[in-house]
């Protein structure tokens, strides 16, 4: 009996200890990242349609631009294009920083890192293929591959 407790609790640690749920590339200091796109409404300030993906690689419909989403995941994506689109959301992030096209309707790509606090908002206007934008729309074509239901590009 006591051998038999010992060999379950050995099997429960290690099956525990061995789950990894983040994608391959995510750092510890990006553990609770979420990344979120859609369409939003300036205007009237609500959003149109989002979706999140989270570092374990779920994807969720969102509900607000204050990282609400929703409990059940609709999706799950792979590491590889979690990586791709996270790598590149990142680069786009250093290299173009801050993006805000003032229009009625916009699309977005937010990134925001709820464990430190930071985020960051793109925004543009999708009727427009602006110069400044074309690193979102890349990150947002990545994304909408995953998407429960596409975006028109």
């Amino acid at each position: 009996m006591k051998n038999s407790f010992i060999i379950i609790f050995l099997i429960f640690l290690i099956s525990c200890g061995s789950a990894k749920q983040e994608a391959e590339c995510v750092t510890e200091s990006r553990i609770k990242v979420l990344i979120s796109w859609g369409d939003y409404d300036m205007k009237n300030n609500k959003l149109i349609n989002g979706y999140a993906v989270t570092t374990d690689r779920q994807v969720y419909q969102l509900f607000n631009l204050s990282d609400s989403i929703g409990v059940v995941p609709l999706y799950k994506t792979t590491d590889s294009v979690y990586c791709e689109m996270s790598q590149k959301l990142w680069d786009t992030i250093l290299e173009v920083q801050k993006l805000n096209v003032p229009a009625d309707t916009v699309r977005f790509v937010r990134y925001a890192n709820l464990a430190t606090g930071y985020s960051l908002n793109g925004f543009w206007n999708n009727r427009l293929k602006a110069i400044g934008s074309k690193e979102y729309r890349e990150v947002f074509s990545i994304l909408n591959t995953i998407s429960p239901i596409k975006f028109e590009e």
